[in-house]
């Protein structure tokens, strides 16, 4: 789903309310009970983020003003990685979906 815009969000606000809480939000599969605590580019949310995400969607979600939002974010098209390495590609295969599970020869791969 789209967070991008604030009528993307709003929607949503509840179920991001429960997950921020739940620390289920942004996804960071680290216990954080066990072993290392600190990592570098740790992307989950302190208790300071998570209680004004709950204050906000307890307020009913105002918006705010919209001159204070920040510029759009902008996306290039296309792949921006540079040339990859190797591109793989396999035959397509069509399995109707009452059918049972494939248990075919997919044939041998080939590299682009």
């Amino acid at each position: 789903m789209s967070l991008v815009t604030y009528e993307e969000v709003r929607p949503w606000v509840r179920a991001i309310k429960r997950r921020t809480g739940a620390r289920e939000m942004p996804p960071w599969f680290i216990e954080r009970n066990v072993g290392i605590q600190k990592f570098k580019e740790d992307i989950s949310l302190s208790d300071t983020e998570i209680a004004r995400i709950a204050s906000w969607s307890d307020a009913g979600a105002p918006q705010g003003n919209p001159a204070d939002m920040p510029p759009a974010l902008q996306f290039a098209e296309g792949w921006t990685f540079g040339k990859p390495d190797l591109i793989v590609s396999s035959p397509v295969l069509t399995v109707p979906a009452v059918a049972p599970d494939f248990q075919g020869d997919i044939g041998t791969m080939s590299v682009a």
